[in-house]
């Protein structure tokens, strides 16, 4: 039993249970009468105005009125949330919907887009979906293709379908038969480490021959360790971030103007999304998330990965007053799909 419930008897956690629902379907202040004829509780009026009024001094309610009915604090949701034995069960037009969407193969980055469309369409929210790191991606292949003015094309592929091109000076003297070289080379030795495990120690312990490859081999590890650091910028995909405006609940200019100023700052997204560990969705309500332009919403996330590595997650963000159920089985379900296709893209 979730520990904000244990304060609670029956009678409560029903009456409160079915005012959370009512306002997230109505959006209105919840009065007794109401909650009576629209769901079964088997008490009267004044008993539900009673308990409402307790709820209310225990913090799980609000009034905004004297005269109105009620709605929930950020710690009703809480309750609410918490007391979800499992997340609203996907309508099976939806769940093919999103199946499909993940049936043609594609590399990472395009399915991470495409996750970030699929979320915010599915759920009417904006979707915030944190890329899958570099530095915790394996080596699978390297190609070098000579360019025009001595420089040269470094393609980096990973087991999760991550693709890195990187344009690098190439040093002087080396035939094509060198490129050869040290790309085999560097593709026996590396294939199958960690990117953000590599270390300069690598070029030191390598055989390359003519200063001229060893060169070209330091500055492939350069260039290999600047996308491989554990510090490296992440890239985070916003989907439906215009969906904030049509929320009713952010009427308030002010607060849309925060919440689009945040979103606009990548560096506090990818942080915001760089929590969740493997397992179950998470959901953060109001005033337990670690922002100020974040306290007037809920975030819902879940991490996702490949086999059983973290890669990233993939998050909602919308009022408090969100239908909880339908986007944790969402978020729940495309990490899921996520996960799966990475999984078989690493496991190729």
């Amino acid at each position: 039993m979730p520990e904000t419930a244990q304060r609670l008897d029956p009678r409560k956690r029903a009456i409160l249970m079915a005012l959370v629902e009512d306002y997230i379907r109505t959006g209105e202040p919840v009065g007794s009468l109401a909650l009576l004829a629209r769901h079964d509780l088997g008490v009267s009026p004044a008993t539900i105005r009673n308990e409402t009024a307790e709820l209310d001094t225990l913090g799980y309610l609000q009034q905004p009125h004297t005269s109105a009915g009620r709605v929930p604090s950020s710690r009703g949701y809480r309750f609410y949330v918490d007391s979800l034995t499992h997340p609203e069960d996907l309508e099976d037009v939806e769940a093919r919907w999103i199946r499909e969407a993940y049936d043609s193969p594609r590399d990472a980055e395009t399915l991470i887009q495409q996750t970030a469309r699929l979320v915010s369409e599915a759920t009417s929210y904006t979707a915030m979906v944190l890329g899958p790191r570099y530095a915790r991606a394996v080596f699978r292949d390297l190609k070098l293709v000579r360019l025009p003015g001595d420089r040269l094309l470094m393609v980096l592929s990973t087991d999760v379908g991550l693709v890195e091109h990187r344009v690098i000076d190439l040093p002087e003297g080396l035939t094509d038969e060198d490129l050869t070289g040290v790309s085999r080379s560097l593709n026996e030795i590396l294939r199958g480490m960690i990117l953000g495990k590599l270390t300069r120690g690598f070029v030191r312990s390598l055989n390359a021959g003519s200063t001229g490859r060893r060169s070209l081999i330091s500055t492939i590890f350069d260039a290999l360790g600047r996308a491989g650091q554990a510090d490296a910028e992440d890239k985070v995909y916003l989907g439906g971030t215009a969906n904030i405006l049509s929320q009713p609940d952010f009427g308030d200019l002010d607060v849309v103007r925060d919440l689009l100023g945040f979103l606009e700052r990548e560096h506090l997204v990818s942080a915001l999304l760089s929590e969740p560990q493997a397992g179950p969705v998470q959901v953060y309500i109001g005033e337990e998330n670690p922002y100020q332009e974040l306290q007037s919403c809920s975030l819902v996330m879940a991490a996702y990965g490949a086999g059983e590595r973290v890669m990233g997650a993939v998050g909602v963000l919308g009022p408090t007053r969100m239908r909880y159920g339908h986007v944790m089985s969402v978020v729940s379900y495309v990490s899921g799909q996520l996960t799966d296709v990475l999984t078989r893209q690493m496991r190729r």
